[in-house]
């Protein structure tokens, strides 16, 4: 596989996107190495142009992962492990 990310690391990192289509930005704790996210307004997918380690809740910093639900269906990592890339079914 060719590299497509940034990152060519094997943790979950933060990652930003934005959609060549319509320009939607949005940025993710559920990012992977050479994995990309589909836009939920576009279906088409996007891989981040930026990523870097997650940091840890309640640092100054906003790259960390929320919590927030992920959307396992917009999600390359998702579809090549079969489950939640989080780790959660």
């Amino acid at each position: 596989m060719s590299q497509r990310t940034p990152y060519q690391g094997k943790s979950r990192v933060w990652g930003e996107f934005r959609c060549t289509e319509c320009s939607h930005y949005w940025a993710s704790g559920n990012s992977w190495a050479n994995c990309g996210q589909k836009c939920k307004t576009c279906d088409i997918m996007v891989y981040p142009f930026h990523q870097r380690p997650l940091d840890k809740p309640g640092s100054d910093d906003e790259n960390y992962d929320s919590g927030a639900p992920h959307r396992s269906d917009l999600c390359e990592k998702c579809k090549q492990l079969g489950r939640n890339c989080r780790g959660g079914w």
